[in-house]
C-alpha cells in the first residue's frame, strides 16, 4: 500500500472543458491546504467524467480554513458522470467552526451513476461544532442538476445527515440500484431538497 500523499493528485479548477479520465486508480493523497478544502484527489472546475476509475484513500483535512470542505474523494465544479466506476473510503473533514460535504464526492451541478460504488466515505466534523452537521457521506450536490443512479451501490457510507446522497436538484431517480448500511449520525440516509 502506498503512503499518503500531501497534496491532492489532480487539479483542473481553470478549464471550462470537460475532463475525461479512463482506465485508472487515483488513490492516497491529503489534501490540507486551509485556502483550497476541495478534492481530496481530484478536484476538477467544469464538467467531470470517470470511466472504470477507482478514486480511494483520499481526503480533505484542512487546518484552521475558514471554509467548508467540499469532496473528499472528488470536488466538481460542474456535472459528474461516473460510469463503471469506484468511489470508496474517502473523507472530507472540516475545521471548527464550519462543515463538511460530500465524503466521496461533491458534485456543484448534479451527477449521473451508472454500474458504479460509492462505499465507505465519510463526511465528519470537529466534535465541538455541534450546530454545523457534516452532510451527504457518499455524494453532496447542491446545485440545480440531475442526480440519477442506474445499477450502482451506494453502501457503508456515513455523515451527520443525509448519509448516502443529499441533493438540492430538480431531479432525483434512483433505477435497479442499491442503498444500504449507510450510517447518519442524526437522520436520513437520502435528501433531495430541490
Amino acid at each position: 500500500e502506498d503512503p499518503p500523499r500531501a497534496g491532492r493528485v489532480l487539479l483542473a479548477m481553470q478549464s471550462s472543458d470537460l475532463l475525461s479520465l479512463e482506465n485508472m486508480t487515483i488513490a492516497h493523497a491529503t489534501q490540507q491546504q486551509s485556502d483550497t478544502p476541495f478534492g481530496g484527489c481530484i478536484a476538477s472546475g467544469a464538467d467531470l467524467y470517470l470511466k472504470h476509475v477507482t478514486v480511494s484513500e483520499c481526503q480533505l483535512n484542512p487546518s484552521n480554513s475558514r471554509f467548508d470542505s467540499k469532496g473528499g474523494g472528488i470536488y466538481v465544479g460542474g456535472h459528474l458522470t461516473l460510469a463503471y466506476s469506484t468511489v470508496t473510503h474517502n473523507i472530507a473533514r472540516a475545521s471548527l467552526g464550519y462543515t463538511s460535504k460530500g465524503g466521496g464526492v461533491y458534485a456543484k451541478v448534479g451527477v449521473t451513476v451508472i454500474d458504479s460504488t460509492i462505499s465507505d466515505n465519510g463526511a465528519v466534523k470537529v466534535a465541538s461544532a455541534v450546530r454545523n452537521f457534516a452532510r451527504g457521506g457518499g455524494i453532496y450536490s447542491p446545485g440545480n442538476g440531475l442526480v440519477f443512479v442506474l445499477e450502482s451501490t451506494i453502501s457503508g457510507n456515513f455523515a451527520d445527515v443525509n448519509s448516502a446522497l443529499e441533493s438540492a436538484g430538480n431531479e432525483l431517480d434512483f433505477i435497479n440500484s442499491t442503498v444500504s448500511g449507510n450510517y447518519a449520525n442524526y437522520y436520513q440516509t437520502v435528501a433531495n431538497y430541490g
